[in-house]
Order: structure tokens, then sequence, then C-alpha cells
């Protein structure tokens, strides 16, 4: 119908950015790894670290802030890397791999690009926006950057997943679900597909949707068995359905994979604000999770 050709023009721009950005993205990843390592620029650094994030270990994370302090090194003023490498350190506070310096070059790096340069590139301003809100706590200034970001790339899966961990991050699951599911219709084989369906389940956990929580964070581990805040948001949501033997035994393998893991640890690093806090760390405690 006549009437429908906006919304059709609309679908057919999502499908066709949502086919180029991932395939232009390994493209150029490809372009990067094929020239010889001593001739390798700011931006080919930034290309190689790109890839180690899908991998979900610490190895990849270790190699990709490698790659990237070196970008910045060469270039100090290049924001794509220091929005990168914030990024990459939220993954790296949430696995327990961070230190407390690292959190700080994380904040200072995402501060730097929101306030100094990163306001027309969409992927570097949810990255930084994305640090902002987890990290630092300013739930203001990363909302305000992911707003941005979606403003100047509406069809971007990585714009869209970033900007729905920061509506998470400020309490909003409801347009935090919104977000993450275009998400994955516009890139459903993306690479970092288990971190897009962990942000789904830890937002339906905030909205209190306990089934569909299991369900993401079951798809989760099985792409990524090691992903941590998938294996917690398993067993505190199966402690909300009353399912205690199957939350008992998330912890055990979740304890199995970080054996330190602590109430007090995931206090200190839960993304989760309000009620859902709460009702997140007292389900974890019913579930076996050690106080200490």
């Amino acid at each position: 119908e006549l009437a429908d050709i906006f919304a059709l023009q609309d679908r057919v721009a999502e499908a066709v950015a949502g086919a180029i950005e991932p395939n232009l993205r390994q493209a150029e990843v490809e372009r990067a790894r094929a020239k010889p390592t001593g001739n390798l620029g700011a931006y080919d650094l930034y290309l190689r670290a790109m890839p180690h994030q899908r991998f979900g270990t610490r190895a990849g994370n270790d190699e990709a802030l490698r790659l990237l302090r070196r970008a910045i090194a060469l270039n100090p003023g290049f924001t794509a890397a220091k929005a990168a490498l914030a990024g990459l350190i939220v993954i790296r506070f949430a696995q327990r791999w961070a230190a407390e310096e690292d959190v700080a070059e994380a904040v200072r790096c995402a501060r730097e690009v929101t306030e100094a340069g990163g306001a027309e590139d969409p992927t570097a301003l949810a990255w930084a926006g994305f640090a902002l809100a987890r990290l630092a706590g300013d739930h203001q200034a990363g909302l305000a950057a992911a707003d941005r970001a979606l403003l100047l790339a509406p069809n971007s899966a990585l714009v869209l997943f970033y900007g729905g961990w920061t509506r998470i991050y400020a309490g909003d699951w409801q347009g935090a679900i919104e977000r993450i599911e275009r998400a994955m219709r516009l890139s459903p084989v993306d690479p970092l597909m288990f971190h897009f369906i962990g942000a789904l389940g830890a937002a339906h956990f905030m909205g209190g949707q306990y089934e569909e929580a299991v369900d993401c964070a079951r798809r989760a581990i099985r792409a990524r068995p090691t992903y941590l805040a998938a294996h917690l948001g398993l067993a505190a949501s199966l402690v909300r359905l009353g399912r205690m033997e199957e939350a008992g035994e998330a912890v055990r393998t979740l304890l199995a994979i970080v054996p330190g893991e602590t109430l007090g640890r995931v206090a200190a690093h839960t993304a989760l604000r309000g009620p859902a806090r709460e009702d997140y760390l007292d389900a974890l405690r019913r579930a076996g999770l050690p106080e200490s």
C-alpha cells in the first residue's frame, strides 16, 4: 500500500545497514592483518584489536588492550581506540580481571571521547557511554553519549547493543530490551551474540521476567560457557522461579569457573540498580553463593 511506503523505506535501509556494517568491519580487519607488523599505524592496531573482543577470554582481552594502548601511544587523539579500550575494560571488570588502574584508565579515556572529540563517531560514543555508566556510575553522561550515538547511526547493531547496556545501568529495562532486540535483528549472526543475549537476560531480570531471563542465560552460556554474568543471572532467575535445585547447580558451575566468586564481589560488580539489585543479591544468597 502507498501509505506504507515510508515504513518500507525504513525497513530496507535497516536491512542494508545491518548487512553491510559487520562485513565492512571484517573487511577492514582483514586488510590490517595483511600488513607487515613493522608497518602498522594506529588505525591498523585498532583494527587488529577488534576481533579479540569476540572470544570472551582473558587472553583475548589482554591482547586487545595491548594493541589499543599501542595505537593510543602512536596517536594520543585517537578517540575510536580510547573508546574501544574503555569498552573492553568494562568487560574485563565484569569478568573480575580488571585492576583499579584499568578502571581509572577506562573512565579517563571515556571522558576524553565524550568531551574532546568523539561527538561525531557513533561507535566511539556508544562505547564511551557504556563505560561511563558502568564504571563511573555517571548514568546521565552515559545516556547522553548513547542517545547521540543512536541519532548518528540508528541502524548500527553495536550502537544499539551498547546503548541497551547503558539503559540497563540507568534502570530502564524496557528501553534496553527494545534496543538489544533490534540489534539482534540487525546482526543475527554477530560474533558478539552471546553478549547481546546476556544483556537481554539482564534486562528481563530487571523487569521481573524470570522465564525469559533463564532462557537468555542458558543461550548465552551455550555460546560462551565462561560468561560469568550469564551464570549469575541464571542462578538468580531460577531462585525467583522457585527452582532451587537447578539454582544450586548453576552456582556450583559458576564457582568451578571463578572459584573465588562471592556475594560481596557480585555486589561490587553488578550493574543492576534499585529493587532489582536487592532481588538479585538475595536470590544468589539463597542459591548458595558464599557471602565472602
